[in-house]
């Protein structure tokens, strides 16, 4: 799985990296991935596929607006996650200890597609979107902090709603977001921080 943490933009390499907020001058940064994981209201694990009633994430689509305001399809060919988003499986281990809160949990990372181009500055937005199987569609807006040698997230919107800004207590935690989905299909959405504590 190792080329899961590319497909979501190198993002997971750098979630801890030793700069400071005011100034990232001392390594490359770039964390620029969304990851997720996805539970039932019971706790099981939607994204794990040996659970009953998992969600099938080859039928996971992800899109992005373009310069032009136009919807695109993300397609990457060759790699294991070809439409913007991969799903890892425990354990995580990379080089990063994500602690115990992920430790059994399968995670989703979503390329933001439109940053891949190399064109993002500071204060940029971009939009993506995840289309899930069951016909819900999520939408991330993301802003991004950037200079000469990185480009990190600064807030992240979850269909309008600002889910997670960076501050100076957290700018070193880069966030998962939880969904619960009910058993009549509703979906709550909440930041948690593995790094917490680490």
């Amino acid at each position: 799985m190792k080329r899961f943490w590319i497909i979501i933009t190198i993002s997971a390499i750098t979630a801890l990296a030793s700069c400071s907020k005011d100034d990232p001058k001392e390594s490359t940064n770039i964390s620029t991935g969304v990851r997720f994981i996805v539970e039932d209201s019971e706790g099981n694990d939607l994204l794990n596929p040996h659970n009953p009633g998992h969600i099938n994430t080859s039928a996971i689509r992800t899109y992005y607006l373009d310069g032009q305001g136009n919807t695109q399809a993300v397609y990457l060919p060759n790699t294991e996650g070809p439409y913007g988003c991969a799903v890892g499986g425990p354990p995580l281990t990379n080089s990063i200890n994500y602690g115990t809160i992920l430790e059994n949990s399968y995670v989703l990372g979503v390329t933001l597609y439109g940053t891949l181009h190399g064109s993002a500055r500071d204060g940029d937005t971009s939009t993506s979107y995840i289309k899930w199987p069951e016909e819900v569609t999520d939408i991330l807006e993301c802003t991004y902090r950037a200079g000469q040698n990185y480009l990190i997230l600064s807030e992240v919107l979850v269909n309008g709603e600002v889910f997670w800004k960076e501050s100076n207590e957290n700018h070193n935690e880069r966030p998962f977001f939880k969904i619960v989905i009910d058993p009549d299909g509703h979906r709550t959405i909440s930041v948690i921080y593995p790094y917490a504590g680490l």
